[in-house]
Order: structure tokens, then sequence, then C-alpha cells
């Protein structure tokens, strides 16, 4: 049993970094995406 919980913490804590890591993206890109249309 102590070793299904400590599976599923490790999932969640590698799912929390995917998604920090694509917030970061999506805002990055989203920036990105304004300075693009400001130039024109």
């Amino acid at each position: 049993m102590k070793r299904i919980m400590e599976f599923i913490q490790h999932t969640i804590q590698s799912f929390k970094n995917s998604m920090d890591q694509y917030g970061e993206a999506r805002i990055t890109f989203y920036e990105s995406m304004c300075a693009l249309s400001e130039k024109k």
C-alpha cells in the first residue's frame, strides 16, 4: 500500500511540473503574439 501512495504522489508531482512548464510556455507564446501584433 505504501508503494502505491508513493507512486501516486510521484505521478501528481510530475503532472504538476508538466503543467507549470505548459503554463510558462503558454504565457511566453501569448506575450510574443502580443508583441508581433503591436509591431504591425
